[in-house]
């Protein structure tokens, strides 16, 4: 917005020399693939938004993001990443970030739309090239990461498992659809919050499908080692 600046600015002060914005996709219509990169662009704000206020800030997007002209040559700018591809705006809040300097604002004023990827192929090198970044991680935010996607993976996997188990198919569906109903009264809230209202209505199968690429992209990123920018 025309006040973006002003906004951002604003949360500077003596201590806080670092802000991170929230960069959110545009809508394409009638496009699954455009509902899967703007759930999966929620969690990913959701989560370095919330270990930010947790006092743990480990990553922030390079499309909204502001730090002070001062810590960027103290810490000699993004030259312990010149070596990899991208992400090495990332990798410069991970590696300087910390409680007391970091700010994060989500207001209107402050968001910033960018047009997103349109066919699963450029998205998925998008994403290899996240994935390739985030090995660079401090080890403290690799486990958080790490730990994380193991919970989710093991919640799936044991509803499948108890699926195709005999007098256990009850038990699965019914985990299912208390995990849903858990997240109906979060979940809504946050997509209405960040400007993503209508994916309330479809967030269940999309939470499954972003968990079902994410896992082919940590498959395909071991394999395929070279990272391409375009």
């Amino acid at each position: 917005s025309k006040d973006w600046i002003t906004a951002m600015s604003s949360q500077f002060t003596m201590q806080k020399t670092i802000v991170l914005g929230y960069g959110g996709y545009e809508k394409i219509a009638k496009s699954f693939l455009n509902k899967l990169i703007r759930f999966e662009t929620l969690l990913t704000a959701i989560q370095y938004f919330s270990w930010a206020k947790a006092g743990q800030p480990y990553m922030g997007v390079g499309r909204n993001m502001a730090y002070t002209k001062a810590l960027f040559f103290k810490n000699r700018g993004f030259a312990a990443h010149l070596h990899i591809p991208s992400g090495d705006d990332d990798l410069f809040v991970n590696a300087n970030a910390n409680s007391k300097n970091t700010a994060i604002v989500f207001h209107p004023a402050t968001q910033v739309w960018t047009e997103p990827k349109t066919s699963f192929l450029t998205y998925l090198r998008q994403k290899k090239r996240h994935f390739g970044a985030g090995k660079l991680y401090k080890p403290l935010h690799k486990f958080i990461l790490s730990f994380q996607i193991a919970t989710q993976f093991l919640f799936y996997g044991l509803v499948i498992a108890l699926l195709f188990m005999e007098q256990t198919h009850y038990i699965a569906i019914g985990i299912l659809v208390l995990s849903i109903l858990v997240r109906s009264f979060v979940y809504p809230r946050l997509l209405k919050r960040l400007n993503y209202g209508e994916l309330r209505w479809c967030f269940a199968v999309l939470d499954l499908l972003l968990f079902v690429f994410l896992v082919f992209n940590a498959i395909v990123s071991i394999f395929v080692k070279k990272v391409q920018w375009k």
